[in-house]
């Protein structure tokens, strides 16, 4: 009959197993089948994968990306797109601080796509802004000036339309960039109205304080270019208060820089020397050889001008020494750049062919599961086929079961009658023998009645109701003859009429006798069956055969 429903899950079952077994390693789809871990779950270790990644990313750039690309995969089985979205930026900022560009492309370009396939103007705003970053980072300025201002346009017609203020973060961030574009494309002008534009927003709230800080900067170095040099000194002054009072050190010393170009500009060489002096303790503090670089630089120019050779010679030294040791930074952080790329490329080609390991294992599994269930179909399809026969040949055995059962009942129902017109005759053969005189012809002719009667085979009727007794309860007589082989033609009869769940009464009545004595043939047969110490009553007893 094939494979029973049971069986088919079982061998699923088992299959199942294995392809899971199968598909361990990285980027499995153990993950993907997992149907014990529920998505709350799933986003609570994506959280907990980018906090870990972002832990990391400051001591240890390869890991810290590592952790990100797996937040980014866990969230991408999830329906939190939100989760998705940030750890997708998680993973591309992370790439461009390692420099690593080609992987911060995919990840801004997946970020993108998920923004795209949502149809959400803000977050494809979003998205051109994250890769004007990228573009920033590889001074590619025009082509990130093109992406803010088309992100910053698809922004803002999504308020329109929805209604819904653009986050400031979002609009001060585009500002910000699009100031510094400017100021490297001479576009001195343009650039003042990006940085005052954000300025606004972010002294609109405390939370944006660090914007506030980098933009009065920006404004400060912007005006000394443009030679405004009141109004350069005035947001050096604001951004130097917002600084100290965050104790940014790297940024006070950038302040600093701005400071001594101003004094330099108002012909203070003395209060320049200061600030350049400080600004170049500060960058020691921070570790930031460019910036020592710049400061030994203006102060080398300075002392070479006051014609102070001795201090001139300290800091030209200093600055070519720094610039050396920047080259070797360079080529450290190229050389570690090179290798998060291997390792991450190598990541990514043991993911990939684990996932086409995985496409050979889904395809197999579908193939199996297909082969097992159109054998299971067919089978069960010639299954019910016979079915249907054997219900079909079951309902015409019925028919002729009953028809055959009513038969026999009909002709036992005769067979009874005739024992019952046999055992009448021989109640009068026995009232005539009784009644007989020895007076001439009435005598004989009695006589004569009484012969014919006798002659009647009582026991052929005897015989057809056993044969009907046969028909309806199969091998009962001969069970019954196996199990008390001593009972009497009598008694056996006694059993079929029992057998048939015939009354007392209507026992005598077949038999012509009383029912006193039915009762008394009753209790002798219940002691040849050993029934007398049982609780079975004789007709239970008897339906057993």
């Amino acid at each position: 009959m094939g494979l029973s429903l049971r069986q088919l899950i079982i061998c699923i079952h088992v299959l199942f197993t294995v392809f899971l077994v199968s598909c361990q390693g990285k980027n499995s789809l153990t993950g993907k089948f997992n149907f014990s871990n529920s998505e709350k779950t799933d986003s609570i270790q994506v959280q907990r994968l980018m906090a870990q990644s972002q832990k990391s990313l400051l001591t240890d750039y390869a890991v810290g990306i590592k952790l990100a690309v797996q937040a980014s995969e866990l969230a991408e089985r999830t329906t939190y797109t939100q989760l998705t979205y940030d750890a997708y930026k998680l993973a591309a900022t992370g790439a461009l601080s390692a420099g690593t560009f080609d992987v911060a492309e995919i990840y801004l370009n997946k970020f993108l796509h998920l923004a795209e396939g949502e149809q959400d103007d803000k977050m494809i705003g979003k998205a051109f802004a994250n890769l004007a970053m990228l573009h920033l980072y590889l001074n590619e300025n025009s082509k990130a000036d093109s992406l803010f201002n088309k992100g910053l346009q698809l922004m803002n017609n999504y308020s329109l339309s929805t209604r819904e203020a653009i986050p400031y973060k979002d609009q001060i961030v585009i500002y910000l960039n699009l100031g510094h574009i400017y100021r490297k494309q001479n576009k001195l002008v343009a650039a003042e109205n990006m940085y005052l534009k954000a300025l606004k927003l972010a002294a609109s709230s405390k939370e944006y304080i660090i914007y506030e800080g980098q933009l009065s900067q920006g404004l400060g170095i912007l005006y000394l270019e443009m030679n405004r040099l009141p109004k350069a000194k005035f947001y050096l002054d604001y951004s130097m208060n917002l600084h100290r009072k965050q104790q940014i050190t790297s940024m006070i010393a950038e302040v600093l820089l701005g400071y001594g170009r101003y004094f330099e500009r108002t012909n203070q060489a003395e209060e320049a020397i200061k600030s350049y002096e400080e600004g170049i303790g500060l960058a020691d503090q921070v570790k930031s050889i460019d910036l020592k670089v710049e400061f030994s630089d203006y102060l080398y120019k300075i002392f070479k001008a006051q014609k102070s050779f001795e201090k001139a010679f300290y800091y030209l030294n200093l600055n070519l020494e720094q610039k050396e040791l920047s080259k070797k930074q360079v080529t450290r952080e190229e050389l570690q750049r090179k290798s998060i790329q291997r390792k991450l490329m190598k990541e990514e080609s043991a993911i990939q062919e684990q996932q086409q390991k995985n496409n050979s294992f889904i395809a197999i599994f579908v193939i199996m599961l297909i082969a097992i269930a159109a054998f299971y179909i067919r089978n069960t399809m010639i299954a019910r086929k016979e079915i249907n026969l054997l219900v079909q040949e079951n309902q015409e055995q019925g028919n002729l079961k009953e028809e055959l059962e009513l038969t026999n009942q009909q002709m036992t129902s005769q067979a009874l009658q005739a024992i019952q017109k046999d055992e009448t005759l021989q109640q009068i053969v026995q009232k005539i023998k009784n009644n007989q005189s020895e007076d001439g012809l009435n005598s004989q002719i009695l006589k004569s009645i009484s012969k014919d009667l006798e002659k009647i085979n009582v026991t052929k009727n005897w015989d057809e109701f056993e044969k009907r007794i046969v028909g309806i309860h199969v091998n009962f007589f001969h069970n019954l003859f196996i199990a008390h082989p001593n009972l009497s033609s009598n008694e056996r009869r006694l059993c079929a009429f029992l057998r048939l769940d015939m009354s007392t009464k209507e026992i005598a009545s077949l038999t012509g006798q009383t029912i006193r004595a039915i009762e008394l043939s009753r209790i002798r047969l219940r002691k040849k069956l050993l029934l007398t110490k049982s609780d079975l009553g004789i007709f239970q007893y008897l339906a057993e055969f």
